[in-house]
């Protein structure tokens, strides 16, 4: 449903979910990230994760959800193997 806003910080626009999808970790914050419990903010990242053969790492604490998105081989998680 369409609504009228006050304001819009148009320099600073939401940014889309697959954002935090790029490998880097992000910890993200209810009410300045998003506005959903984070349970259901990891579940809709997941669900966005699987749809582009990602997996995620995550930990909520609080308020607080730090996510980090990965590839089923991952060369920046793997050790090299010295013998």
């Amino acid at each position: 449903m369409a609504k009228i806003l006050k304001e819009f910080d148009f320099d600073n626009p939401p940014k889309p979910l697959e954002t935090y999808l790029d490998g880097r970790i992000w910890q993200l914050q209810k009410g300045v990230d998003f506005e959903v419990k984070p349970e259901n903010f990891k579940s809709t990242l997941y669900k966005i994760a699987a749809k582009q053969n990602k997996k995620l790492r995550t930990a909520i604490v609080g308020d607080i959800i730090t996510v980090q998105s990965y590839t089923e081989f991952d060369e920046t998680k793997t050790e090299e193997f010295t013998g």
